[in-house]
């Protein structure tokens, strides 16, 4: 049903999603020194938990990245149910492209977390843009 054209290279959308890759990153050094010096553990794991930490979060980037890729305008009621079964809500519709945008909590969510569907009424294959991870569920 979906055909993948080519893979994007930026999973960040906008400066919101940098903002939050930032905070996150900014805040794990801090909140581990914290847990480690609650706990009274041994300092010397601070330097572990921290790569542990960075390296873990790498594949949550990786799997936002924009698949670019087409659909036929038949299959688009069919695509369209998968995306909700999957999490998604409808969250702009235009003459342009209808927006759909997972249904957690706004703070919770990147705004690169989206599947963006064309309106191209000339053609008989609707261009869609789907996060990696979503390409790999279906």
């Amino acid at each position: 049903m979906f055909h993948k054209t080519r893979v994007g290279y930026n999973p960040f959308l906008g400066m919101r999603d940098w903002g939050i890759f930032l905070a996150i990153y900014l805040s794990t050094p801090v909140v581990a020194y914290l847990i480690i010096s609650a706990l009274h553990l041994n300092a010397a794991a601070i330097p572990s938990i921290l790569i542990g930490a960075f390296v873990g979060s790498l594949p949550a980037m990786v799997m936002c990245l924009p698949v670019h890729g087409w659909i036929a305008k038949d299959d688009f009621v069919k695509f369209k149910t998968q995306i909700i079964n999957q999490g998604f809500r409808l969250s702009a519709d235009s003459e342009v492209q209808k927006i759909f945008t997972y249904k957690s909590a706004r703070w919770t969510r990147w705004d690169s977390n989206r599947v963006v569907i064309a309106s191209d009424a000339a053609s008989d294959t609707i261009p869609v843009i789907i996060p990696l991870y979503v390409y790999k569920r279906m």
